[in-house]
């Protein structure tokens, strides 16, 4: 009863700790299986079964209560990072770009214990996704604060399983993934850093509409401030009609570039547009979502043991704020799946005191082949005064493509008390070269692994340094 009690209880400290997992696809949950790199389908006697084989809960013996939490440093350091074809000097100059991300923290808990000789539960919490990474937001320190300089995304899920032993050869097992899931991230708009270059047929109408105001002064008109003076006269002398609406208009416009700083056209010239640089950030959540996980476990030798296990597919509904310029503006919609996922492993056990594992990892990332956030209210982005632009839809092409990881762990028992442990997998990006961004920066990682367990009877403490 006191075991359950403290169970549930850090469920609920879970609950308020939790945080951004590693990097697009988690680095491993629980401290065994990560030492093992991960290749834990055909192994999987702790709690953290219920992700990669629920079959394996029925390898436990007795009652295991695991707690621990992967401490993770991300690094990014971009070379060279240059924006061709642009004539902006802020963007052009090949730029060296660290990424200032702060350290991330994925808590994981679980609880596991047979109920009789054939079914088993188990139930744990954890985070099987995560990512965030900080940028500078400065364009002149970093031009890549246009694409994104701060983004984060994860899943927490809480897992009950249970499993059964069909015979001391063959074991099932299922689990339902109750999760909830945020995302978020911050730009800045790249419009123009000159007006007058840029949008050559804007300029041409403020010098037509400036040279206007001298028509009706009889004379060179001195500033866009005098134009507009000149413009809400004339609207005034006027009845009613398309000729005081032009002018009107007129005066309106020149008011607004006075108001810019524009006191004549040539100012326009390396000009930049009024919301070039504005920071736009979205805030989403999926308070809800589920997926399933099945395994099964087969030893047809002693020394052989099979593993295959199933994670479906999660369907991910998000909603959250869209705030421009610091302040919010509306609501946005984002439906977005985390992949399923399907592992089988090969475990290899010549003697009591050793095994290794293989593992193949097959990720259907494909199902995320462009990402669409839809907004209630548009977004107005200011050029210049008179010439704007409304936007509702975000919608980036992803054409992620599916992956296949290799997974390698073993453990070897030293003694009664030390157990040393190695794994290493292969990752490699679900993300083309051409829609690589900041947003989702992943490349193809090798990722190395060495732990060691500590055996005090009751207690068992588990570490691993894992390297990428």
């Amino acid at each position: 009863m006191k075991k359950t009690v403290f169970f549930v209880t850090m469920v609920l400290l879970f609950h308020v700790v939790s945080a951004h997992g590693g990097c697009v696809d988690t680095f491993g949950i629980g401290s065994r299986a990560t030492a093992l790199g991960g290749a834990y389908t055909a192994t999987a006697d702790d709690p953290y079964a219920v992700y990669y084989n629920p079959a394996g809960l029925s390898r436990i013996q007795g009652s295991v209560v695991s707690l621990g939490v992967h401490m993770i440093d991300p690094s990014i350091e971009l070379k060279d990072y240059v924006i061709k074809n642009s004539h902006d000097p802020e963007i052009n100059v090949p730029a060296q770009i660290s990424d200032d991300s702060p350290s991330l923290f994925a808590p994981h808990l679980g609880y596991a214990r047979n109920i009789n000789s054939k079914l088993s539960f188990g139930v744990a919490a954890y985070v099987p996704w995560g990512l965030e990474l900080e940028w500078d937001d400065d364009p002149a320190r970093n031009p890549a604060a246009y694409n994104y300089f701060h983004s984060y995304y994860w899943r927490i899920g809480i897992t009950p399983a249970v499993s059964y032993k069909i015979n001391d050869k063959l074991a099932i097992g299922i689990g339902i993934t109750l999760g909830k899931s945020e995302c978020g991230a911050e730009k800045r708009f790249y419009l123009t850093n000159d007006i007058a270059g840029d949008i050559p047929a804007y300029y041409n109408q403020v010098e037509t509409v400036y040279q206007g105001a001298s028509l009706i002064k009889g004379s060179q008109v001195s500033s866009t401030a005098e134009a507009a003076q000149l413009y809400s006269g004339a609207a005034s002398m006027v009845p009613g009609g398309e000729t005081r609406e032009q002018y009107t208009q007129a005066a309106m416009l020149m008011e607004g570039l006075s108001r810019s700083g524009v006191i004549n056209p040539q100012d326009l010239n390396g000009m930049a547009a009024l919301d070039h640089g504005a920071e736009m950030e979205m805030e989403l959540e999926d308070s809800f979502n589920y997926s399933y996980n099945i395994g099964i476990m087969y030893m047809p030798l002693d020394t052989l043991t099979l593993g295959l296990a199933y994670r479906s597919k999660t369907d991910a509904d998000f909603e959250g704020d869209v705030i421009f310029k610091g302040e919010k503006i509306g609501e946005a919609r984002l439906d977005y799946d985390h992949p399923a996922q399907v592992q089988v492993g090969v475990r290899y056990q010549p003697h009591e005191k050793f095994f290794i594992e293989g593992d193949l990892v097959w990720t259907d990332w494909n199902s995320n082949s462009y990402q669409m956030e839809t907004m209630d209210n548009d977004v107005t982005i200011t050029l210049a005064p008179g010439l704007t632009f409304a936007e509702n839809t975000i919608t980036t092409h992803r054409d992620w493509v599916n992956t296949k990881q290799v997974r390698i762990g073993m453990e070897y028992i030293l003694n009664d008390m030390v157990t040393i442990r190695g794994g290493y997998f292969y990752d490699p990006t679900p993300i083309p070269e051409d829609t690589l961004d900041l947003q989702w920066p992943d490349a193809d990682k090798k990722i190395y692994s060495i732990g060691l367990g500590v055996n005090f009877g009751t207690y068992t403490v588990d570490t691993v340094l894992q390297y990428a």
